[in-house]
């Protein structure tokens, strides 16, 4: 049996990403067991004290691979840099804090917690303009009743560039060579632009897959294709790819 652990991203509650792991778990097969963070357990007011609850409620699993998706994209890659595992596939993953995380559009999204201190929460219009491109609409509005609030810290570590949040030379060198890694990335991603996902890519030695739409790739036109990349960089092959999400949207 083969252990898989996905972690999802910032305001994220399971719910939001429940056909993606069922779609994946039926793609996979009985071979592999998919697991999740209890949220509840976990202090989320900063990464490292984040990543630190996700590897203490699965040190019991040996070397699973880690998905992530968005900001549990780049934990998945703080985890691998922490030894938690040496497989890792990153899905519109925000970025490391090497590069400038504040652009016009995160301003406006992020600016009360940046500024103010005021948690922070994903809704239906943000999912629906910025996150969730090409996607159907019975999937936006299914996903938006799961977002909850993040604590502004939490936030602020990437607009401030933390030292935790960053990738040292150390870090890329331990990881370009230890770690066989996979990033998604949507050529129209609104949330973290398409070239430094290219980037970061690129200087951890990772392979990636470049699609045409945002930063959902999941549940868009490219869902059976995630699937088949990630089943095929775990080594799994002559799988039906059935489109699972398009059927519960429908």
């Amino acid at each position: 049996m083969t252990d898989v652990l996905f972690i999802n991203g910032l305001s994220c509650g399971d719910g939001t990403q429940d056909l993606f792991v069922q779609d994946l778990q039926a793609t996979l097969g009985d071979g592999f067991r998919i697991h999740r963070p209890d949220l509840s357990e976990i202090d989320r007011t900063s990464t490292k004290t984040a990543v630190e609850g996700i590897a203490a409620q699965f040190r019991h699993l040996k070397n699973p691979i880690v998905i992530g998706f968005s900001l549990g994209g780049l934990w998945s890659i703080f985890l691998a840099r922490n030894g938690f595992s040496d497989r890792v596939i990153c899905i519109s993953p925000a970025v490391a804090s090497n590069w400038i995380q504040i652009d016009p559009l995160r301003l406006r999204i992020f600016g009360a917690s940046l500024v103010f201190g005021k948690n922070f929460q994903f809704n239906y219009e943000i999912a629906r303009e910025h996150l969730m491109l090409n996607v159907p609409e019975e999937i936006v509005r299914e996903t938006s009743k799961h977002f909850f609030p993040e604590s502004s810290s939490l936030i602020r570590e990437y607009g401030f560039m933390r030292a935790y949040t960053k990738l040292s030379g150390q870090d890329v060198q331990h990881i370009s060579a230890n770690v066989k890694g996979l990033m998604i990335t949507g050529a129209h991603d609104r949330m973290t632009q398409a070239k430094k996902q290219t980037e970061m890519a690129t200087m951890l030695g990772f392979k990636q897959v470049l699609l045409g739409c945002g930063h959902t790739p999941q549940f868009g036109p490219s869902c059976q294709r995630i699937q088949r990349e990630i089943a095929e960089f775990l080594g799994k092959s002559n799988v039906s790819y059935p489109d699972f999400t398009a059927k519960k949207a429908s």
